[in-house]
């Protein structure tokens, strides 16, 4: 995700209930992740929550992609043409 959207994130977010609740999401998984990946050992249980946790941030930055697509500045200019 680039500094473009996360700045547009920040100014949609509070007047667009979906895209906090998934940048909160996105957040949060990234701190979880961060948390495991800062120890040196990680066992097995942790592996496969690391691993569950990347594929949930994942599916959650899609749907915010998808959720800012008809924000987007190219979106708005293709729909004034």
């Amino acid at each position: 995700m680039n500094q473009a959207d996360v700045e547009l994130i920040g100014t949609l977010a509070d007047g667009d209930f979906e895209l906090r609740r998934c940048w909160q999401e996105h957040q949060r998984y990234e701190q979880q992740i961060k948390r495991l990946n800062s120890k040196l050992f990680l066992s097995t249980e942790q592996e496969l929550e690391r691993k569950e946790l990347q594929k949930r941030k994942l599916l959650g930055k899609d749907r915010l992609m998808n959720l800012l697509e008809p924000y987007r500045p190219e979106a708005q200019g293709s729909r004034s043409a």
